[in-house]
């Protein structure tokens, strides 16, 4: 289970709480992003007052439309290339929209309340089960019948939770994937 996923090193520390920038929200769509769940979640954000900045992290086989343009309607957006530990990333960060995979368990041991969109029935089947597991987890369906509408209303919604809430989907984002696994494996 979640208890044994291998993550890197960085992950089992204890994310401070202090270095998170309210209204930051932090995308990825993993190494290519066929989907490009990056666009997408750019749009999704584009004109919510409650975002103040937006980190999108794209893989190194990225070809989407971020490479080209800029979406409209997000205060301040930066685009990262090539950065080889998002954990830094993703510590800042208020709330994460990734796609499903090994970013989103990322995103949970950092303890990033997190959306994720799924690209294949399997990966969303997961994504479900993850997110029964733990409120700091939304399965937002998989990205060919994504609703533009209803991503828009989560990522309102999660951002506009109070602090003691957003504290509290920090710490069962944390519960569900401690980044421990290395240290569960072996102890195994």
């Amino acid at each position: 289970g979640l208890k044994y996923v291998v993550l890197r090193p960085e992950f089992a520390q204890q994310p401070d709480a202090s270095k998170r920038v309210k209204g930051s929200v932090f995308i990825c769509g993993g190494g290519a992003d066929p989907d490009d769940v990056s666009w997408i979640a750019c749009q999704a954000l584009a004109n919510l007052w409650c975002v103040s900045d937006v980190n999108v992290l794209l893989g190194p086989f990225y070809s989407g439309r971020l490479k080209s343009e800029r979406p409209d309607g997000i205060k301040r957006l930066t685009i990262h290339n090539g950065v080889a530990n998002p954990y830094e990333l993703m510590v800042k960060s208020d709330i994460a929209i990734v796609s499903y995979g090994m970013v989103a368990l990322e995103c949970l041991a950092a303890g990033l309340p997190t959306i994720a969109l799924s690209m294949s029935d399997d990966n969303l089947a997961s994504a479900m089960a993850l997110a029964e597991h733990t409120k700091s987890f939304i399965s937002a369906g998989l990205t060919s019948n994504v609703s533009m509408r209803e991503l828009t209303r989560t990522a309102y919604c999660l951002g506009t939770y109070s602090d003691n809430v957003k504290l509290q989907l920090r710490r069962m984002a944390r519960k569900a994937v401690d980044g421990r696994g290395v240290e569960n494996v072996a102890a195994k």
